[in-house]
C-alpha cells in the first residue's frame, strides 16, 4: 500500500534528507541518484527538485547537517560577535576540535573526503568554495593579531585540518595506527583534540611582530 502524501514541508524535507544521507553512506557519491532518493523517501523526483533545486543542492543540504564548516555558515554573524574579543583564539581551537569530532564519527564525511582527493566534479568544487567562505570568518577575525608576525596562521590551520583528515581516513580505511596513533581508541582521540587546542594556543601566543 503506497504511503499517504505528507503536506508538511518539514516532514517531507526530513524524509528526503535522511534517505539521501543513508544512500551516500551505503553506496558513495558516485552512485548517488535522485531517483534512488525518491524511491527510498517515498516521494517524487519532481518534489525533490522543487525543494532543493538540483542534485547539488540536495547534496549540500545533506552535508550541511554533518559538516561543521558548512553548518557554521548559518550562524556567521553570531560567531563573529562571540569571538571578536579574543580575535578568534577560542574559535580556532573549537573549530578544529568540532571538525575532528564530526569527521571521525561520520562515514558520510569520510566518503566525501575520499572523493575530494581522488576526483574532480562541479559539486566538489562548489563544496570547497562553501567551506572556504566559512574559513574566511576565522581568518578575518584573526587577521589583525597575525598581521606582520612570524606566524602564518592560514598554514597552521591548513596543516592541522589536512592532518586530521588524513589520520582519520588512514585509520578507517586501513584499520591501522599512524605514528602510534589509533584513531579508533578513545584515549588517542582525546589526546589529539587536546593537541589541536595546544597548537592553536601556541600560534596565538607566539606570534611575534616582525621588526
Amino acid at each position: 500500500m503506497p504511503r499517504a502524501p505528507y503536506k508538511n514541508r518539514e516532514v517531507t524535507t526530513r524524509l528526503i534528507l535522511d534517505a539521501a544521507a543513508s544512500l551516500i553512506r551505503e553506496n558513495g557519491l558516485k552512485k548517488f541518484r535522485v531517483n534512488h532518493v525518491a524511491k527510498r523517501a517515498g516521494r517524487s523526483k519532481r518534489m525533490i527538485y522543487d525543494y532543493f533545486g538540483n542534485i547539488d543542492g540536495l547534496l549540500l543540504a545533506v552535508l550541511k547537517e554533518s559538516d561543521y564548516w558548512l553548518e557554521s555558515g548559518d550562524h556567521a554573524q553570531s560567531i563573529i560577535a562571540s569571538h571578536q574579543a579574543d580575535q578568534g583564539k577560542e574559535l580556532a581551537a573549537l573549530s578544529l576540535k568540532n571538525h575532528f569530532k564530526r569527521f571521525a564519527s561520520d562515514p558520510l564525511l569520510q566518503e566525501v573526503g575520499i572523493q575530494e582527493i581522488s576526483s574532480s566534479t562541479d559539486f566538489l568544487t562548489k563544496l570547497s568554495a562553501e567551506r572556504e567562505k566559512q574559513a574566511k570568518i576565522l581568518f578575518d577575525l584573526s587577521a589583525e593579531h597575525f598581521k606582520n608576525t612570524d606566524v602564518y596562521f592560514k598554514a597552521v590551520e591548513a596543516l592541522l585540518i589536512g592532518g586530521i583528515n588524513y589520520i582519520i581516513l588512514h585509520g578507517k580505511v586501513n584499520g591501522s595506527t599512524f605514528y602510534g596513533i589509533d584513531i579508533n581508541h578513545p584515549d588517542h582521540k582525546a589526546k589529539i583534540s587536546k593537541t589541536l587546542e595546544q597548537i592553536t594556543k601556541w600560534a596565538y601566543e607566539n606570534a611575534k611582530k616582525n621588526e
